[in-house]
């Protein structure tokens, strides 16, 4: 009877408490989020991103509101084109930097009036599922890297984070871009510790989906080949799970992959247009003389590179450039009572430091003392930690460089993921009977989840200091 009860039944029943608590999780998740679509009018933002994902469908063309690649409103659009809608569909206009998205979702509310709300509605549902995606890879990820407890405290973190709860119930890309990046980061992890044909080409489509949500994602273009070199040069010789010619080859397989899951995202519009046939806003790729003086509205024509065939859709480049035009000229920053004509470098993580919960904090801070302190039972193998801390430092390091402007804090939501599986290695604690630790780490999830759903459903207006709206 002992042998019995520590057996295959004791194994069930823990795998069975385990799976009903990650749905339950995830279902309370995603009632919150339904409740808050249904409560709020649209936001800005969306007006535009409804329009131009309708404009996806209908005539299959992506230059509105190209700043962001189109995959999350895509999905958005889908339920309204179901439920059927009106809209007067004016003529695009063509001049380089105009966009026409919002006066077209305006026009899309004017002509659907009060049932506008339902349908917005529809769409903010229709983008739950990245954020019960964003919830699960944090659960599987941290469960397999320090234990089930660590998993059940990053699904949990991520479930009741403000700024998830405020984005996710939106149609804008940021919550389908942190989870799409994770889910994306996972799969590549998978392949490097077990690296095959068919998981390097699922982590190819992985990361050309997480390319399709945020321009941002464009990063892991530099940090998995990175990544790569510093994981496979780990191994002692005869060690390698695979040689390191066929490893290399694998990993252009992924990047090939994704390449395709692009093009094939953008319905391969403008795909193999000459380079120098394209007109750009930003100095970046617009250029300037020595003087200052515009060139002509590309620095590569009249170059030997001008002939190159774009391996992307053209909407995808043109977008790059019209977020890079937002980010060279600068726009109006607020932050701690100041104004300024540009941002500030420490920008995000003063908005984390007052925008997330301080028992997240608490949690973060206490990771990385045990990190240091008691490394051997808190920590996994440096590769491991590698793959998770390399694109916290990264992602953070590229929104902050960008000091153009800073308007919108969700920039830093792709880190999420990684900070919220990283954070939950304190949950090994229990596990290991630290009584202190544990009680500290009980004690923080506690209030992070308290503090959260104190002002729910304004989790968009959460601030440290206050709590509700009145």
């Amino acid at each position: 009877m002992a042998v019995r009860a520590f057996g295959p039944d004791r194994w069930n029943v823990h795998l069975t408490s385990t799976s009903l608590f990650v749905a339950a999780m995830l279902a309370i998740h995603a009632v919150l989020l339904a409740w808050s679509g249904f409560r709020y009018s649209p936001t800005f933002d969306e007006v535009g991103h409804l329009a131009a994902g309708l404009s996806h469908w209908e005539f299959g063309r992506f230059e509105l509101y190209s700043v962001n690649p189109p995959l999350v409103r895509s999905v958005a659009a889908i339920p309204v084109i179901l439920a059927g809608y009106e809209c007067d569909w004016v003529v695009f206009l063509g001049n380089p930097g105009d966009r026409p998205a919002f006066p077209l979702g305006y026009n899309l509310i004017a002509r659907n009036g009060e049932r506008s709300f339902r349908l917005f509605m529809l769409a903010r549902w229709a983008c739950i599922p990245f954020s019960l995606l964003g919830g699960g890879i944090c659960w599987r990820w941290a469960s397999e890297l320090y234990g089930k407890a660590s998993g059940a405290l990053a699904l949990m973190l991520w479930c009741f984070s403000p700024m998830v709860l405020g984005f996710a119930s939106l149609i804008t890309p940021d919550v389908g871009a942190a989870a799409m990046g994770g889910a994306a980061y996972y799969v590549f992890w998978r392949w490097l510790k077990q690296p095959s044909l068919p998981q390097a080409c699922f982590a190819g489509i992985m990361l050309g989906l997480a390319s399709l949500t945020k321009f941002t994602l464009l990063i892991f273009y530099v940090i998995w080949p990175l990544t790569w070199v510093l994981w496979s040069l780990s191994f002692r010789r005869g060690k390698k799970p695979m040689s390191r010619p066929t490893h290399c080859s694998h990993l252009v397989v992924v990047l090939l992959v994704s390449l395709l899951v692009i093009n094939l995202g953008y319905g391969f519009d403008g795909t193999f247009e000459r380079l120098g046939s394209q007109q750009f806003l930003s100095d970046s790729l617009r250029g300037l003389d020595a003087e200052g003086d515009q060139l002509s509205r590309n620095r590569f024509r009249n170059t030997w590179l001008q002939q190159i065939p774009l391996p992307v859709p053209k909407e995808f480049l043109l977008g790059i450039d019209r977020q890079l035009l937002d980010l060279n000229h600068g726009l109006p920053s607020y932050l701690g009572g100041e104004w300024r004509d540009r941002g500030w470098y420490y920008y995000y993580i003063y908005g984390l430091l007052v925008k997330e919960p301080l028992g997240s904090w608490v949690l973060v801070v206490l990771a990385l003392l045990l990190s240091v302190f008691r490394r051997a039972k808190y920590t996994c193998h440096w590769r491991d930690e590698l793959v998770i801390l390399l694109p916290i430092v990264v992602i953070m390091g590229l929104v902050s460089a960008h000091t153009g402007y800073n308007h919108h804090l969700r920039y830093a939501l792709p880190v999420f993921p990684f900070v919220f599986v990283w954070a939950s290695r304190v949950a090994r604690s229990f596990a290991l009977k630290h009584g202190r630790t544990a009680s500290l780490a009980g004690f923080a999830a506690m209030w992070v989840i308290a503090s959260s759903l104190s002002c729910f459903p304004h989790s968009l207006s959460y601030f440290v200091a206050v709590h509700s709206i009145h």
